[in-house]
């Protein structure tokens, strides 16, 4: 059986799971820790889980999920609210514009499968900014990748985890941020940030990652009328980027106990229709802790693998035991 210090060098989401099973009195076996290939002894059975997922989890909906433009035209079949929007590829650039003056600016341009928020640009405010985006699109992926451009929604973004036995936790994700100390320049402010949260991993486990310095944060500050070498104002908060990504450096703050009755039956009518044991639901929203109408909110995307670590590790309110949850649907 393996030990604690073999189970340490898993990935994080992995070892929330693990975790989680010992205390329920599970024996754990690593069987290829590249893979993430994990066998299990737990109620008297034995199975494999694969980074989280065990043979209860549906292969074909991880893959379907995986694909925005199902998820999305899915969402909008059952009345489920999320921004309207189509597929395109560098082959079909002469439609784009006809096609975005109908839908209204500003849009965004994102992959079609895609994670951590890579290749996406948001909030392009007029065509100029949207050609750019898809050249830089193509450029990165081939003229043959096919890309999503839909209707920009303000609002925070969360992120819901919930489960098929309706188990559930709320994060609200901010985008990276400084704070403005009168003396610092934007991008000393971020690598004191990035040291202090260094430092941090070192004492205790925390979802809080670096800040990634890179063209959308330039772009987003340059539309704010900043640069990197700006000295903000005392206790000034300057965000860096319109996306909340974690991986990007994004702030979690736990929201399960503020969030409102109607976030969580839209969540659970999701969950009704796209058959997997949980998910994490990107929900954007100006006030996840008033009532929900179908104009207040969007879905952007459903998440078949969601990162457990943000919710057990919030950097802002109390931790919520997804790994708990999981475990009841998963075995």
């Amino acid at each position: 059986m393996s030990t604690d210090d073999d189970i340490k060098t898993l990935h994080t989401n992995q070892k929330v799971l693990l975790n989680a099973l010992i205390r329920h009195g599970a024996k754990i076996d690593i069987t290829d820790k590249d893979c993430e290939v994990i066998r299990v002894f737990y109620n008297g059975k034995e199975t494999y889980l694969l980074d989280r997922f065990t043979e209860v989890v549906s292969f074909n909906w991880v893959i379907l999920t995986a694909d925005k433009m199902f998820v999305k035209d899915l969402l909008l079949k059952n009345n489920i609210s999320t921004p309207l929007g189509d597929i395109f590829s560098g082959f079909s650039k002469d439609i784009i514009k006809p096609y975005v003056e109908e839908l209204g600016y500003p849009v965004v341009l994102k992959p079609v499968c895609g994670s951590h928020g890579d290749n996406v640009y948001s909030r392009l405010l007029d065509y100029e900014q949207l050609n750019k985006a898809v050249n830089r699109f193509i450029k990165k992926e081939g003229q043959d990748s096919d890309f999503i451009i839909e209707e920009y929604f303000p609002g925070f973004e969360h992120r819901i985890f919930i489960t098929q036995k309706g188990d559930y936790a709320v994060l609200k994700r901010e985008p990276a941020y400084v704070i403005g100390d009168g003396i610092n320049t934007i991008i000393q402010l971020i690598k004191t940030e990035n040291k202090r949260r260094k430092e941090l991993k070192k004492v205790s486990e925390t979802a809080l990652c670096p800040i990634v310095i890179d063209e959308h944060v330039k772009k987003y500050l340059k539309e704010e009328g900043k640069s990197l070498n700006d000295i903000p104002n005392r206790n000034e908060k300057v965000y860096l980027r319109l996306t909340s990504n974690i991986a990007k450096g994004g702030v979690s703050h736990n929201m399960t106990k503020e969030v409102h009755p109607s976030v969580i039956e839209i969540a659970k009518k999701v969950a009704s229709i796209i058959p997997l044991p949980f998910m994490g639901i990107d929900f954007i929203t100006e006030d996840i802790s008033k009532p929900q109408t179908y104009d207040s909110y969007r879905i952007i995307e459903v998440n078949s693998s969601p990162g457990f670590a943000m919710h057990m590790l919030p950097a802002i309110g109390e931790p919520v035991d997804v790994g708990e949850y999981a475990i009841k649907v998963l075995f």
